[in-house]
């Protein structure tokens, strides 16, 4: 039985280092947006717009202890929250729409402008249009919430004693885990919804509006009390945060924030989408081993010269599968998905089948978002598309 388990053991060691040695290459493709806006790409973006608390302090000026905690702290919240929380969304939205490079953006500086203006009677979106606007980008923080506490945990050890009475018969000491003192954290948690509204502003119809709404926490280790030993002595407080201020909110929403630009970018252009892909081993064995060594230094293009070679000379599988995956890290997926599909033919090898099939998708995303990008896609006007996304850390 012992045998038996070692030789089970020793296989799945060869195994795990089989497949950490597996030689993998970088490989990339384009992923069509989940919203297709080709025909709105030049795009004015307004200000975000702020929340407002619906009692302007959404929580006490203090930060109360629990009753036998030694701390008492000003809030986290302070009225500029949402003013910072707002520009800072703003900041990160059209920082990412900009980096994008698939939307000529005009910032909300000018934007704003001529939105005032449209204001006092004038047509804002027919001097955006003389600009050469074709879509308005609208964001708001609609909701903001705070919250706060104090709160405490038991500290343990294990410590030996002798429980028993002196003037008794003596007994045995024994171990056990005893509460020596009381730890305390401020809990902060934060909560936000951040909403957007895509619109053609020919004709003032909203193309995409979604909100996303997230939540983080954090603690901070406020201080211990450490109990007294015995009746000779006292119990002993600890600090370990020695402001009178509790940590600022800002951190938390900013943290927030600046996670969700990236997904409204992917959700309106097409984006790079990388992953690895391992190479099959060479089994049974053909002269390539130099291909792997080129292929592992970042060489396609001679890894795959060999390759190929190997496949149209004596059609060895893992020759045939390594070069299409090496089209493929060239980026040309069309060329990638037909010789995958000859290996597979030839072959019926299940790994191949899986490959073709992934290839398949790859090229179909390409494809869709090439079209996007050159503005050839037939679902440039498409219908309202509403999603509600949410996010908790």
């Amino acid at each position: 039985m012992r045998r038996r388990s070692l030789l089970v053991v020793g296989f799945l060691g060869i195994l795990m280092l089989f497949t950490s040695c597996a030689t993998s290459i970088r490989v990339r493709h384009l992923e069509p947006a989940e919203v297709d806006v080709s025909a709105f790409r030049n795009i004015a973006i307004a200000s975000t717009e702020r929340f407002d608390f619906p009692f302007r302090m959404p929580l006490s000026s203090w930060v109360k202890g629990s009753a036998d905690s030694f701390f008492s702290l000003t809030s986290g919240f302070d009225s500029s929250l949402s003013a910072k929380t707002a520009e800072a969304s703003g900041r990160y939205l059209v920082n990412a729409m900009q980096n994008s490079g698939y939307f000529t953006v005009m910032g909300p500086e000018v934007t704003d402008a001529y939105l005032t203006i449209g204001k006092n009677g004038e047509n804002a979106y027919a001097m955006l249009k003389a600009k050469g606007v074709q879509a308005l980008l609208r964001s708001s923080v609609s909701y903001m919430n705070c919250e706060e506490q104090i709160y405490s945990r038991d500290i343990k050890e294990w410590v030996t004693e002798n429980l028993g009475d002196p003037d008794k018969t003596p007994i045995p000491d024994v171990s056990y885990e005893k509460v020596t003192g009381r730890a305390f954290y401020l809990e902060q948690q934060a909560t936000v919804t951040f909403t957007y509204t895509f619109v053609d502003i020919q004709s003032n119809r909203i193309i995409a509006t979604r909100s996303f709404t997230m939540q983080e926490e954090s603690e901070t280790y406020m201080g211990k009390t450490i109990y007294a030993k015995d009746s000779s002595t006292t119990d002993r407080d600890e600090r370990g945060y020695t402001s009178g201020f509790a940590p600022s909110f800002f951190p938390l929403f900013d943290r927030m924030v600046k996670k969700i630009p990236p997904q409204v970018v992917r959700q309106l252009s097409p984006t790079w989408i990388e992953s690895r892909v391992s190479l099959m081993a060479n089994k049974p064995k053909a002269d390539i081993g130099d291909a792997y060594k080129l292929a592992e230094r970042g060489a396609l293009q001679q890894a795959y010269d060999i390759f190929i070679q190997s496949w149209n000379r004596n059609s060895h599988v893992p020759s045939g599968y390594n070069a299409a995956l090496l089209l493929e890290g060239l980026g040309r997926h069309s060329e990638a998905l037909e010789l995958m599909n000859q290996v597979y033919n030839r072959s019926g090898d299940s790994r191949s089948h899986a490959q073709l099939l992934r290839l398949k998708d790859v090229s179909s995303q390409q494809d869709e978002a090439m079209k996007q990008i050159d503005g050839s896609s037939v679902s440039g006007e498409g219908s309202v598309v509403k999603k509600q996304i949410v996010t908790v850390e």
